[in-house]
């Protein structure tokens, strides 16, 4: 193989390249195995191209080397096909640790269609497994990962932080629809990818019907009290459970003490329903506290004619306590 000193000014990047950026700390580290006697040992492979020359692997090498003002690397020179630039690229940069989820995918996409592949069909993966060497499993993974991707764009849904692949990956094993719905939930109720998938596990094990009441975007149970839910074996008393939780706005303490209720004996019934005292006065009591500690920022706050509106919600309350009073749920 011949071995060519170049400029370093006659060096271009490999045009299938779709990483962004380069971590810094492996730049420092390269720069610094480059400067001992040994120099760097593993040499970029480049094809000749028009008169310059195109890396096919060894762009952090390279990056390092500009990074020490050398004006010439040591580089393997071999002519290579469009089609094994992309291949040597995906080896350098696929299994990178520190490469980005999107470059990744965008790599293994330009490689697949350079292959004639088809996404989905009979032998795509094993195929693309065997012409890049990678895991047939970890294949799979990205490209599921990035179908859940689509679905959520599908939704039009937006987050702060976009969700991981862990987060994503975790879901698997539910239809996809509800995936994307517990993705979503994931992400709204700040859960890891280990909640995820522990919430996961008790959804797969529940009824249709039940999963769906879970997953409804606005019900926003918490993962304690949804696994708490899957280990009542009575479908009916999971919907009962479900209803009476979110009807009563229950914080999760108060969810958890009620389901264990709930597993020890007859749970309420449609017809009659029964609070247990102390989860009736915690209500008032929560309001109470929350009133009692203000004073007069909170007036000043407010003003004379905003309070005026305070008191008109106060008196919905008093009207709603003696309508409860005044009816009978016997």
């Amino acid at each position: 193989m011949p071995y060519k000193k170049i400029s370093t000014d006659l060096i271009d990047p490999n045009p299938w390249q779709t990483r962004k950026k380069y971590d810094e700390d492996a730049l420092v580290s390269l720069m610094a195995s480059a400067t001992n006697d040994l120099g760097i040992r593993q040499v970029p492979l480049v094809r000749p191209y028009k008169g310059r020359y195109q890396i096919a692997f060894g762009h952090g090498r390279i990056e390092a080397w500009k990074g020490l003002e050398k004006k010439e690397i040591m580089c393997r020179v071999e002519e290579l096909t469009d089609s094994q630039m992309k291949k040597e690229l995906l080896v350098e940069n696929v299994n990178r640790s520190d490469l980005d989820e999107e470059e990744r995918f965008q790599a293994l996409e330009q490689f697949r269609e350079d292959l004639g592949l088809k996404v989905g069909e009979r032998n795509f993966l094993p195929e693309l497994s065997k012409s890049t060497g990678m895991n047939e499993t970890t294949l799979r993974e990205i490209y599921d990962v990035q179908q859940i991707r689509q679905l959520l764009k599908v939704r039009a849904r937006t987050f702060e932080e976009e969700p991981s692949a862990w987060v994503i990956s975790r879901t698997v094993g539910l239809p996809d629809e509800e995936r994307v719905k517990l993705v979503v939930k994931a992400m709204d109720m700040g859960w890891s990818s280990r909640t995820t998938l522990k919430v996961k596990k008790v959804l797969r094990d529940m009824e249709l019907e039940v999963r769906a009441l879970i997953l409804e975007e606005e019900r926003r149970l918490p993962h304690r009290v949804i696994v708490a839910i899957g280990e009542i074996e009575d479908i009916e008393v999971q919907k009962a459970v479900i209803a009476h939780i979110q009807m009563h706005k229950l914080d999760e303490e108060l969810a958890l003490n009620f389901i264990k209720r709930a597993k020890e004996g007859p749970l309420i019934t449609e017809v009659k329903v029964i609070d247990e005292p102390e989860e009736v006065l915690s209500e008032f009591n929560r309001v109470f506290q929350t009133i009692s500690g203000w004073g007069v920022n909170q007036y000043k706050i407010l003003g004379k004619e905003r309070w005026k509106e305070a008191l008109v919600v106060l008196e919905k309350i008093f009207v709603k306590l003696r309508e409860l009073m005044a009816t009978s749920y016997e």
